[in-house]
């Protein structure tokens, strides 16, 4: 009998050693579990950054352009065979004429959307003409989103009183350009595209200071 407990005991212990196979599928599914939420944990932190970068980076780009669309338009003035300051006022397209590169001609400086993009460009002259074909034109804000009843360019007279002022109405359209003496550029921007649409609206004036009001 003793012997029968002693071999009955030893197999026992002998099974106890190891993990079952059931415990082993549970073992390796709570694993698995643990990983797919670390996975997840990973892309949402990566995920999270990129639109943190983008958003970053649409800001130093806006910045950018809306400083020089500031200088340029304060510079406006006659163009290289006396034309008046201003060329074209439009909801998308401003077009005017400044010294924008510092030489000694005054250049063909065109702000304008196309599709989602603000750009710039800048025709030098060649004599007092200016010819469209050598315009050069540069990118300077993407992903743009404003909405029909957004316009990108909006123009006031010597009335406007204010950055933020509400009472002041801007010039109708079609703008009569000679009453024109402040420019704002507002734009909407969605600097993750379709994957996350978080608008951010950026708004600059500037005054074109060569021109006067008796003219």
């Amino acid at each position: 009998m003793s012997m029968l407990l002693e071999r009955r005991g030893g197999t026992t212990a002998h099974e106890n050693k190891g993990f079952t196979i059931i415990e082993a599928v549970i073992g390796i599914a709570v694993m698995m579990i643990i990983g797919s939420g670390i996975i997840a944990f990973q892309r949402s932190v990566l995920t999270t950054t990129k639109v943190i970068q983008s958003e970053l980076r649409a800001q130093q780009q806006v910045r950018k352009a809306l400083a020089t669309f500031t200088t340029d338009v304060r510079s406006a003035t006659a163009s290289a065979a006396g034309a008046y300051a201003i060329a074209t006022t439009s909801t998308s397209t401003f077009m005017f004429y400044a010294n924008v590169d510092g030489d000694a001609s005054i250049e063909q400086v065109r702000y304008f959307l196309a599709t989602s993009t603000l750009r710039r460009g800048v025709t030098k002259p060649t004599g007092t003409a200016y010819n469209q074909a050598n315009e050069k034109i540069s990118v300077l804000v993407n992903d743009i989103s404003n909405a029909t009843s957004s316009p990108i360019f909006i123009y006031y007279d010597t009335g406007y009183d204010g950055f933020t002022s509400s009472s002041t109405d801007p010039l109708p359209s079609p703008v009569n350009i000679p009453l024109v003496r402040l420019v704002k550029l507002s734009i909407r921007v969605n600097p993750n595209g379709v994957r996350s649409p978080v608008m951010q609206t950026y708004v600059t004036q500037a005054t074109l200071r060569n021109l006067k009001d008796n003219l």
